[in-house]
């Protein structure tokens, strides 16, 4: 690959976390996922961004802040409060102690926070990306890049607020649409299909569940399992990453398996046990 198509090809996300996050003050959040870029977008509400070696920054309704490169900083209603979150890799998220707070957190399908509604609310999302031109780009570019609200050409105010909430859904309407593809196509391959998720949040796994049963595809359960034995002490996900372990990819395996028909498993020559 050339420099030239290896800049068009490179700037790839994959793996993106997004979330939409509803907080009440007092609240504080450490970032140690040491993803490699970030983008967090104020829709309501401030934050301020402090990472270290850096002066602090408030981000008003409007704002954006890009975050490049792996070092650990925080987001706060105050420079000044505690923080009481902490963002692992993978984005696992528990107190300062170590307490995992995967259900309490929950505020629905990618909804996460302290509060049901949130005096501020912010759109998030974090991105793995791959192609050495890629982290060439980013090397190029600042730790934190704050976009105000007046220097983007359409404000992010523009556009969030107003919508109605079957808009906000359109996300969740797509990936819908695309699994019910994915089905059609599996369909006429004779082939079979079998959903599962990462088991958290809880409501978010419930409406992957209620989706799949709605097409008439199998939901495997494999991924709150293997979620559960980590919340037991056992090494299910790797420390660095947040993908499975060995044990955590036997354990998701044996799930799936429990739900793939006989006859899929019989063309492969296995039996079922």
């Amino acid at each position: 690959m050339d420099g030239l198509a290896g800049l068009l090809d490179g700037p790839r996300a994959r793996g993106a976390f997004l979330l939409r996050v509803l907080l009440d003050p007092p609240w504080s959040i450490r970032l140690e996922d040491e993803a490699p870029l970030s983008v967090t977008a104020v829709v309501r509400g401030h934050l301020w961004v402090c990472a270290d070696g850096e002066e602090p920054l408030r981000l008003e309704a409007g704002d954006v802040v890009v975050r490049v490169g792996e070092d650990h900083w925080r987001i706060a209603d105050d420079p000044a409060t505690p923080d009481q979150i902490v963002i692992h890799p993978g984005q696992l998220c528990t107190t300062v102690d170590g307490h995992v707070v995967v259900e309490e957190m929950s505020q629905g399908v990618r909804s996460w926070g302290n509060s049901p509604v949130g005096e501020t609310v912010l759109l998030t999302g974090v991105y793995l990306l791959e192609g050495e031109v890629t982290r060439r780009l980013l090397r190029a570019l600042p730790p934190t890049l704050v976009l105000r609200c007046g220097e983007l050409d359409t404000p992010l105010t523009a556009l969030v607020p107003g919508l109605t909430p079957a808009q906000l859904d359109l996300g969740w309407k797509a990936n819908r649409q695309a699994l019910a593809e994915i089905k059609r196509v599996a369909d006429g391959l004779g082939a079979q299909v079998i959903v599962f998720d990462l088991g958290y949040p809880r409501a978010f796994s419930a409406a992957v569940e209620a989706m799949a049963g709605e097409l008439g595809l199998r939901y495997s359960p494999a991924g709150r399992v293997a979620l559960e034995h980590a919340l037991q002490g056992e090494a299910v996900y790797l420390a660095n990453d947040g993908h499975w372990t060995p044990a955590g990819s036997d354990l998701v395996a044996a799930g799936l398996a429990e739900v793939v028909s006989p006859r899929v498993l019989a063309a492969r020559g296995r039996v079922p046990q």
